[in-house]
């Protein structure tokens, strides 16, 4: 039953939060667990959506300045707007 509980609430959030929400979360999380090393794929796989999708949000993230993109890397650069996008204010 968790198994199925676990898909029902993955197929919740791509049905009904935005992928810059799910991103935002997703990286906020990896950045707790410091994880260095983390690909575009990675992150589309933890997602469920395709790579391209991450890929082109992490550069709109960048060019936003809230995150610095590498080989194999994203380091959050303003912390507090990725927050902000992850959990946003009710009403938003």
């Amino acid at each position: 039953s968790s198994r199925l509980t676990s898909v029902i609430r993955k197929i919740e959030q791509i049905a009904f939060t935005a992928i810059d929400v799910r991103l935002a979360a997703v990286l906020l999380e990896l950045d707790r667990k410091s994880v260095e090393k983390i690909t575009h794929q990675d992150i589309a796989v933890e997602l469920g959506t395709a790579r391209e999708v991450v890929s082109r949000h992490l550069k709109r993230f960048e060019s936003e300045g809230w995150v610095r993109l590498g080989r194999g890397q994203v380091a959050l650069t303003d912390r507090v707007r990725i927050e902000a996008l992850a959990h946003p204010a009710p009403g938003d």
